[in-house]
């Protein structure tokens, strides 16, 4: 497995300054969650790491290759991606949509019995077999959000990225994404990269924290230390207070920073 880093990373929207130049060494075999305030330029982050959109300035590398100059076959292939509000937008059945994240490896011809059993093993591992044969449309939220990280994880990628895959879940759901996402890092040895919202999911899944606040990166380590007062307080803007917990810090916010 390689290293994604991100050297220099500089993006602007209009004229508004999204990144602004970010590094970051990722290596494979942890999970690393990004947090951080709306506007941080998060998803904007975690679409340059994917190589679908190009920095203004900076470059990616997937080990010693530049990620935008892979083909987009084989960059499907190494780095898989779930944005954070995919659309479906066709009548296909939950099997179907799952098998679409062999798309790269299948190309022109029909899924093999290697395609079937990647399509299983991502349904098993989400617990999704049971709506193999649901339309997409008719599923709930949180339904629809384990399907689309099965089709995610189908494809077996080096890297997977993911822009708040548990929003929707509800909390038994996100407990099992949370334990997925360890056993892909810690047992196949991959990297994880996710971005989240909630804290406490983020201090019980991450090996390593990245906290960013208007596209910079205000601090990166383990969670412990990410997740501090006065981290919180430069990035949320917020007083709070860490306790002790089982599977990572607790934390209470307070109120907003005076």
């Amino acid at each position: 497995m390689n290293t994604l880093i991100a050297h220099d990373l500089h993006v602007r929207l209009g004229d508004k300054p999204v990144l602004q130049g970010i590094d970051l060494t990722l290596a494979p075999g942890q999970v690393t969650v990004i947090i951080g305030p709306n506007g941080a330029g998060k998803s904007t982050l975690l679409t340059r790491l994917t190589g679908l959109a190009a920095a203004d300035r900076g470059e990616v590398r997937l080990g010693d290759q530049p990620v935008r100059a892979m083909p987009a076959r084989l960059r499907g292939q190494r780095i898989g991606y779930l944005p954070q509000t995919p659309e479906v937008v066709w009548p296909v059945t939950v099997r179907a949509l799952v098998g679409l994240g062999r798309t790269p490896f299948i190309g022109g011809r029909g899924p093999d019995a290697t395609d079937l059993e990647a399509v299983a093993r991502a349904m098993q591992a989400t617990e999704t077999e049971v709506l193999e044969s649901r339309i997409v449309e008719t599923l709930s939220g949180g339904e629809r959000a384990r399907v689309l990280l099965a089709r995610a994880i189908a494809g077996e990628p080096e890297w997977l990225l993911a822009d708040e895959p548990m929003a929707g879940l509800d909390p038994s759901h996100q407990l099992d994404a949370a334990l997925l996402f360890q056993r892909l890092a810690h047992v196949d040895g991959r990297g994880v990269v996710v971005t989240l919202h909630d804290l406490h999911i983020a201090a019980r899944v991450a090996d390593r924290i990245v906290v960013m606040a208007e596209g910079r990166i205000l601090h990166d380590g383990p969670p412990a230390a990410a997740l501090s007062p006065d981290v919180l307080r430069a990035a949320y803007g917020v007083r709070a207070r860490l306790w002790p917990g089982e599977k990572g810090p607790l934390i209470e916010i307070l109120d907003r920073d005076a």
